[in-house]
């Protein structure tokens, strides 16, 4: 599947991977078509499915030497802490400049 939390994991992991999105979530789709094209996954279609399609697909995936980098700033929690961090009152009063 393509939800949020498998795809966060393949970016932070920077795993190849396919992925078949749920076909009733819209969501999923999107995620995967973009991630897709940062080159850090593949989206799988209805008809690689088939048995012999999909074990090439995957022995393509398995060949692959590189791991794909999406570029995606994964820190953001890490990041928002630091920018919240700044911005609080201090004890000598008011914000920061």
């Amino acid at each position: 599947m393509a939800g949020y939390n498998t795809t966060m994991n393949l970016l932070a992991t920077r795993v190849p991977a396919l992925v078949w999105p749920f076909a009733q979530n819209r969501e999923q789709r999107l995620r995967a078509e973009r991630i897709q094209a940062l080159g850090a996954l593949r989206l799988l279609k209805n008809m690689d499915l088939e048995p012999p399609r999909l074990a090439a697909l995957m022995e393509q995936m398995l060949a692959r030497c590189e791991r794909p980098d999406s570029g995606i700033d994964l820190n953001g929690g890490q990041a928002t802490a630091v920018w919240v961090d700044a911005w609080r009152p201090r004890a000598g009063g008011g914000r920061p400049p």
